[in-house]
């Protein structure tokens, strides 16, 4: 189930259901809109908890206005609520957010130098590190 909200104020507070984020978190970072998909969002919840730990979220929804502006692929699963990059701030090594995302149902991986990408769109991994 999906539901787009103009501004992620606009979220009714009984129907937020992930104790470890919060509208604005998942909000698009350009305009505030947000797009929630409520599956993918309870596959990130179950990954916070294999891991025991917070995640940051360097990114979630993104407007299609938003996407082209930071050089998002036009297809890109963030433009439907369905992807996340998350931040590796040391709480949390690449492979566990890897083992706690695959375990929880995400299907498609990519890696950069300081973040992963997570989304349960089509299958696939990708790695953009530089380093």
């Amino acid at each position: 189930m999906t539901q787009f909200y103009k501004h992620w104020r606009d979220v009714p507070g009984d129907a937020w259901r992930w104790p470890n984020f919060t509208p604005s978190e998942i909000a698009c970072k350009g305009d505030g809109s947000l797009l929630v998909d409520a599956g993918s969002l309870d596959k990130l919840q179950e990954v916070c908890q294999r891991l025991g730990k917070a995640m940051t979220l360097n990114s979630a929804f993104r407007s299609p206005a938003h996407n082209k502006a930071v050089g998002g692929e036009p297809d890109s699963q963030h433009r439907t609520g369905k992807a996340f990059d998350v931040a590796l701030t040391g709480a949390f090594t690449r492979a566990q957010l890897h083992a706690a995302s695959k375990a929880a149902g995400f299907t498609g991986f990519g890696d950069y130098d300081h973040f992963v990408h997570i989304d349960t769109g089509p299958a696939r991994t990708w790695d953009r590190r530089t380093s």
